[in-house]
């Protein structure tokens, strides 16, 4: 029998399976209607494709269990169909499997990558490590590993993942499954092993229609880009069958990062207890004089800051100020520019970096969220102002009882940035370095990075630059340009926003240039 009709059954029991442990119940209702019809398809193959005592005896099996499964979904129970799928369905799937298998089983072998036939005809990869065999992929049910763990990592949001390594087919198998709309490129450096993944896992339809692509090529550049981007989904066989060593750092590293955005909810309550309750804290709207009437510059990290420090160093300082991210901050303090604030919204310890800077405090004070990174706050030497935003319970709370503004974050520091300007009726907003795009194919100001340049793929996105011609730019930059241009939108003050950058063209400013 095909062993597509019963791989399809058994992806879709498990995929069942996961939704109902998840209360994702909507999907696994979905799901059980899509078993029902697989079940139906694997009956019609086994009377065209079996002789008829072979049909009629899967018929008789499923008669075992069918019924109560049919029941258990006229009366809404999930319960009793994870219990039927489990003990009942999945078993019967693995009978019919070895009854009718015909193959043995290890299938091919790419490089040190070995391709061998679980119960139910999947194929899992193990690696050779000189005669040691390392599994790459769960063996008994790796497409119900691969959806939970997707489950867990996944952006509703995203439109496309990279995927460090062969060794994750199944989570791209997965992502096809649960994001229909979802592209996903995989890393990896063997074509040998590319050829294998094709013909084992039938991937050609998927590659047809650009769902799937491969990466051979210049793969640890593109790994420097995903760190910045967060996009690439790593498991420790990635590090595992990856063939340089470079490539195998550069996952573990990342894949580091990874879990850190992982315990990322739990870093926004612990750094909010650091900054606001174990320590004293000043609003930041005890600084609203200092903005309101001003001309506030701007200043992010983009790739076209470099053209515009002379703007920063001829300004008007008695009616301007400088409103300045991390990342810019040490690039400005090179050039000998202080900016009046610096500010900060990341959860993470990498904040403590972007300030371990030779501020003058007395001229550079700190504007911090509630949730930023609690080490980097208590250990800058100036004045300090906390920013309570809005969609954290706890900073909500505070800022309601004390009858303090919130802010809108926007998902970035530039995006909340100028929110606080905004907020505070400055007269003018330059915004330098926001170019929200890779300006000549560079990710930063240069200086501001180790890796910086940056090489167009199809994960791209060609936007209007502040010329008129086109620049290149990715989702998570271009889902902030959206962002500024719907708070525009909104917005019915009178200061006047003012896009000197040489980036992405923003609705809602004045976009000159430089």
């Amino acid at each position: 029998m095909n062993k597509k009709f019963i791989i399809n059954l058994n992806h879709e029991c498990q995929f069942c399976m996961v939704a109902i442990k998840l209360d994702y119940n909507n999907s696994a209702w979905k799901s059980v209607s899509e078993i029902v019809s697989h079940i139906s398809g694997l009956l019609s193959a086994a009377q065209r494709e079996c002789d008829q005592a072979k049909a009629m005896e899967l018929a008789e099996k499923l008669k075992r269990f069918l019924p109560g499964l049919v029941g258990a979904q006229k009366n809404r129970d999930l319960c009793l169909i994870a219990e039927i799928l489990e003990t009942d369905l999945l078993p019967f799937i693995r009978d019919v499997y070895e009854e009718t298998a015909n193959d043995t089983m290890t299938v091919c072998k790419a490089g040190n990558i070995i391709f061998e036939k679980n119960a139910v005809g999947e194929p899992v990869l193990i690696y050779d490590d000189a005669g040691k065999r390392i599994l790459l992929t769960g063996r008994s049910h790796p497409f119900m590993d691969a959806v939970q763990y997707f489950f867990e990592y996944r952006d509703e949001a995203r439109t496309y993942y990279m995927l460090a390594g062969g060794c994750m087919i199944y989570e791209a198998l997965a992502i096809m499954r649960i994001q229909i709309d979802t592209k996903v490129y995989i890393f990896e450096e063997s074509k040998d092993v590319v050829r294998a993944l094709r013909e084992q896992f039938e991937l050609d339809e998927y590659i047809e229609k650009g769902r799937i692509s491969f990466i051979t090529e210049n793969i640890l550049r593109e790994v420097g880009r995903c760190v910045k981007e967060q996009v690439l989904l790593v498991k420790p066989s990635s590090m595992i069958s990856a063939m340089s060593e470079d490539l195998k750092d550069a996952y573990s590293r990342y894949r580091m990062i990874m879990l850190s955005h992982k315990e990322e909810s739990y870093l926004l309550y612990k750094n909010y207890r650091e900054n606001c309750v174990e320590a004293g804290w000043k609003h930041i709207s005890e600084k609203r004089a200092v903005f309101a009437g001003k001309k506030v510059y701007l200043v992010a990290g983009g790739p076209s800051l470099g053209k515009c420090f002379n703007v920063l160093r001829d300004r008007d300082k008695e009616k301007s100020v400088i409103l300045c991210v991390g990342t810019s901050a040490g690039k400005l303090l090179k050039e000998g520019i202080d900016p009046e604030f610096v500010i900060i919204s990341d959860p993470l310890p990498t904040m403590e970096k972007q300030l371990a800077q030779p501020f003058d405090y007395k001229k550079t004070s700190l504007i911090y969220a509630c949730t930023a990174y609690g080490g980097a706050v208590a250990k800058y030497g100036g004045e300090k102002y906390v920013v309570f935003q809005k969609d954290f319970n706890l900073g909500e709370e505070v800022a309601r009882e004390k009858d303090l503004a919130l802010f809108e974050t926007g998902g970035s520091v530039s995006t909340l940035a100028l929110d606080i300007a905004l907020q505070f009726e400055a007269a003018e907003v330059v915004c330098i370095g926001l170019d929200l795009a890779y300006t000549g194919n560079q990710m930063h100001v240069a200086g501001v990075d180790d890796i910086n340049d940056v090489k167009e793929e199809e994960t791209w996105i060609k936007v209007k630059n502040v010329s008129g011609g086109t620049v290149p730019t990715v989702q998570n930059l271009n889902s902030y340009r959206l962002w500024i241009e719907k708070r525009l939108k909104r917005y019915n003050g009178s200061t006047r926003l003012i896009n000197i950058s040489n980036g992405a063209y923003i609705e809602g400013m004045e976009n000159v240039g430089i």
